[in-house]
This record gives C-alpha cells, structure tokens and sequence, in this order.
C-alpha cells in the first residue's frame, strides 16, 4: 500500500499579527526611501524640483555638490532595490522541508532507508537514527523541528519574527543580505541626513555667515546626535508657528528618517557579525544555542575553515556573495561532505 503525499510544509504562522512587523519593516523602509529620494537627495541634483520644502536651508549647488549628489542618489536606489529583493525572497523561498522519501510511519520501516541512512543524523548515545514523532521524518544532519511552524526546516537557523518566516539551507543566503543590506542603507541614509540636520540646526540657532559659520558648523558636527536634535528642537520651537506647512513637514521627516535609519544600523551590524562568526566556525544559529545549552559538543563538525563555510554558504563564486541569488550554492541541506571533501583550492 503507498503512502500518502507528505503535506506541504507550512513556512509562516498565519494571522495578521503574525505579519505585523513585516508591514511595518516595508512601510518604514518606504518612508524612507521617499524622504531620502524626494527630500533630501533629489534636490541637490534638482534645485528647481518642487519638493524641495527645505530650499530656505540649501545654498546653491557647486557642480562637485551635484556630482556628489546624483552618486549618493544612484547608490541608494541601487542598495535599496537590494534590499526589498533579498526581503521579498527571505519571505518567499521556503527554507527547505525534508523530503517524502525520508518520511517513516515508525522504526519498522527504517530497513526500506538503508541505502539512505547516510542523510540521517545519530544520536549521541546509540547512534541510530533520530527520529521526528511529531512530523514522522528521519532528520537528516542539521535538520531541527520550528515549533512556530510546526515543521522540520532543513539546516535550521531561527525563526523571524520580523520577517515570519523559518530560516534554513534555501533562504539563509537572502536573509544575511537583507541584513547586510539593511545595514547599509540605513548607514547611508545617516551619512546624507546629518549634514542637513546640522544645516538647520546652524540656521535656527541664529548663526551668522563668515569665519563663525564654519567654527560653529565645525562644532555642531562633533556633537552627539542627541545635542543635535535638542539643538534643533529647542531653536525650532519658537518658530514654528512662523514657518510654511511643507517646510514644517520636511523639517520633522528628515529628523524622523535619521532617527529611524540610526536605530536601525546598530541590530543589523550586530546580528551581521554574529551570523559571520557562526559561519566562520561551521555553524548554525541553532547549534550555537544548543552548545550554549550543553547539548552539543563544543567544536562542529561541519567547521570546513573559514572559506569552505562561507563558499557552502554564500556560493562558489565571490562576485555573486552580494547579489540576492543562489547561484552557486551547492548541496542540498540533507547530504554534507566529509571535511576532506569539502577543501577547495583558493
């Protein structure tokens, strides 16, 4: 008698709240992305564009500050529409589900997988194969159950909250460029966004034009960010009343755009080199907090030296590492070689 199909594996927890923080992540990042085109960096190659609300700041462009500017805007829109793709594919590409062939009803058909047994992962003590009662799978190595979405996730990672999805062998490769990407965006959005803020924060507090302006631009910048914006805010407020609606409006959207993109470099660094320290030394997200746990022996055994890790991670071809494909990305997150197998000539 055959067996029934395996169910498709579920890949996200279902509700609306569920998808709250990814709402969220796409509308901030597109709050972003239309101050900083629109607002601050459209101007500087367009002095004459109509959504310029902050003119009453800007003094005429010189060509090397144009130049500069269409650089900045180009680079932007290129690492923000890397960003979105490596985000939609995180989301979308199913981190990997063990395959009906490694599905078993119990031991008693474990001898039907005896050419197979080489996929699966042993237990410590006996060393037989591990076995899922609750997906009735064999795991293979690396293979772990996602309780959020009740299913085997192939080379599991973690699951995301932000994103709502498990991340394992198919999908890890787009979420470290969504957060390399998001790191670089956000960093960039902070680099072009301070020297406006610096600029009215001069203007407001009544600087004057001459030798002081630069004294006093020179020392604005090397204040904390925090004393920037209390600057600001303390010169803005008298003046509000006084100032036009749409200049009031990019005053606090370049204020928020900087805010937000700040807050967003230091987790996406952090969570950057973590995931490259786990990689550097052969290991999953998962593996690390069970050895925390004093489940798993300290050393892995799928530690092929810092390039091999990186090449069965990102692909055998460096000039694709930063481009959201898995070309070049070998195996399958079931079968992985014998450390001898795995070195490769650099």
């Amino acid at each position: 008698m055959e067996k029934a199909a395996a169910p498709p594996a579920v890949v996200h927890r279902e509700g609306c709240s569920a998808w709250a923080p990814l709402v969220l992540l796409f509308t901030t990042e597109a709050a972003v992305w239309i101050v900083m085109t629109f607002v601050v960096l459209l101007p500087i190659v367009a002095p004459s564009s109509p959504f310029d609300a902050l003119a009453h700041y800007r003094s005429t462009p010189s060509y090397m500050e144009t130049a500069v500017g269409w650089m900045m805007l180009i680079i932007y829109q290129g690492l923000f529409a890397l960003l979105i793709i490596s985000i939609v594919r995180t989301v979308r590409t199913p981190p990997g589900d063990i395959p009906s062939w490694l599905r078993s009803d119990g031991r008693s058909d474990l001898h039907s997988y005896s050419n197979l047994l080489q996929a699966v992962e042993r237990k410590k003590k006996t060393k037989g194969p591990r076995y899922c009662r609750k997906t009735a799978f064999l795991k293979p190595d690396r293979a772990h159950y996602c309780h959020d979405v009740g299913s085997c996730v192939l080379q599991y990672q973690l699951f995301s909250n932000v994103f709502n999805s498990p991340i394992g062998f198919y999908n890890y490769k787009f979420y470290l460029l969504s957060l390399f990407y998001g790191l670089l965006t956000s960093a960039w959005v902070v680099g072009a966004t301070i020297p406006e803020v610096i600029a009215m924060s001069h203007r407001l507090g009544g600087g004057t034009s001459g030798g002081g302006d630069s004294t006093s631009l020179a020392l604005l910048a090397a204040e904390p960010a925090a004393h920037i914006y209390q600057t600001l805010l303390r010169a803005y407020e008298p003046a509000s009343l006084s100032l036009d609606q749409g200049e009031t409006a990019a005053v606090v959207c370049v204020i928020s755009t900087l805010a937000l993109s700040a807050l967003m470099v230091l987790p996406c660094a952090g969570l950057i080199v973590w995931h490259v320290a786990l990689i550097a030394h052969g290991r999953t997200a998962y593996e690390w907090q069970q050895a925390r746990a004093g489940l798993r022996e300290g050393l892995s055994q799928f530690d092929y030296g810092v390039l091999n890790n990186l090449a069965l991670t990102l692909g055998v071809y460096p000039l694709l590492w930063l481009v959201p494909t898995r070309t070049g990305i070998e195996g399958n997150g079931i079968f992985f070689p014998e450390k001898h197998q795995a070195e490769r000539q650099w």
